[in-house]
């Protein structure tokens, strides 16, 4: 399964605007390099989610709608953010096996004596603990 690429703090603007049919769009000079450099990543300008699946200094390359979301035209001056979506957030939960709203199901080891997040069947979601190797 590949995941979504994350980076913090990547947002910028539309340099000029897009129409519905654009299939790439170019953010403010020297915004850009905020954007991951591999892919795919989702960004989100206005109520529409586009997958970013090229980057070239600050032309990013997008397939539109994503996520079930609507193409639309987007004027310049737009904010173009790299959010967390429900994708992102489902691929990971589908990774982990986790099903439901009930931990019981979550747990993640990475080495054999090293188990890095383990749920009782009754624990709720903020009261996950980790556990190291003492």
């Amino acid at each position: 399964m590949a995941f979504l690429v994350p980076k913090n703090n990547a947002y910028s603007t539309l340099a000029s605007g897009i129409l519905i049919g654009d299939l790439s769009l170019t953010v403010a000079t020297g915004e850009g390099a905020r954007f991951p450099s591999t892919y795919p990543f989702h960004i989100t300008i206005d109520s529409e989610i586009l997958e970013c699946t090229n980057r070239a200094s600050d032309t990013l390359t997008v397939t539109r709608a994503a996520e079930s979301t609507s193409a639309a035209a987007h004027l310049a001056g737009a904010t173009v953010r790299l959010n967390i979506t429900s994708q992102a957030i489902s691929d990971l939960n589908t990774a982990v096996g986790y099903t439901n709203h009930n931990a019981s199901t979550l747990s993640s080891t990475i080495h054999p004596n090293l188990t890095i997040c383990r749920a009782s069947s009754n624990a709720d979601q903020l009261s996950l603990q980790v556990n190291m190797p003492e």
